[in-house]
């Protein structure tokens, strides 16, 4: 029997509604225009992917999300789930049923960059296992890359990175844990803004300004 064709990798980038996310972390932050900081982080992920030149669907229900998606190069998705396993779920069988090897990230990974899309996809040399990444201070997970088809739940949320590990080897599904800086550094609480900031002085007003194109 042939080998079924090598599938091609498509980035798939849920976004909460924006008011929901302006309201975790803008009335706490002293910044400009806090009402750019949900969109300014998701512009950094969706750069890392076209410089990867790596097709890309944005799932989202915001029209500001969309025209972002599309000034980017990314193809923009209404969102088909009432939560984000949900949503996954769905996108994910529709990105096997097209051929495509689904990749999570999130939208609020304010230092992604190409080099760190090129190593988790070559942590999975021949595009057969399934690769995850932790959030490096909340224990949830930050990307899931699963190029074939698998009986894997998506269970996103608290201790979700512990869970996945778990379950993969439950069901014996070949996985890789990749550290790409990166990718294990998301903009999700207030915590992780203050964090950053005194890493990266300055970083959140770059994240508000009007200049990120």
């Amino acid at each position: 029997m042939a080998a079924s064709p090598t599938p091609t990798p498509v980035v798939i980038i849920p976004v909460k509604p924006l008011a929901q996310a302006k309201s975790r972390l803008a009335p706490h932050l002293d910044t400009p225009a806090p009402e750019r900081l949900p969109l300014n982080p998701l512009r950094e992920v969706l750069r890392a992917a076209r410089e990867a030149a790596i097709e890309t669907w944005v799932v989202a229900t915001d029209d500001p999300v969309r025209r972002l998606a599309l000034d980017h190069g990314a193809l923009w998705k209404n969102d088909p789930g009432p939560n984000l396993n949900t949503t996954l779920y769905l996108t994910f069988r529709t990105a096997w049923d097209t051929h495509k090897a689904p990749l999570f990230l999130p939208g609020d990974l304010p230092y992604v960059k190409k080099r760190d899309l090129d190593m988790l996809i070559s942590s999975s040399p021949h595009l057969d296992t399934a690769v995850l990444v932790p959030a490096q201070r909340s224990g949830g997970t930050n990307a899931i890359f699963l190029p074939r088809p698998a009986a894997f739940q998506l269970m996103m949320g608290e201790s979700s990175f512990r869970k996945h590990v778990a379950q993969a080897a439950s069901i014996f599904l070949p996985l890789t844990i990749n550290y790409s800086l990166g990718l294990t550094l998301g903009l999700d609480t207030r915590a992780d803004a203050q964090e950053y900031e005194s890493l990266t002085p300055g970083l959140l007003s770059h994240l508000t300004s009007d200049n990120l194109l």
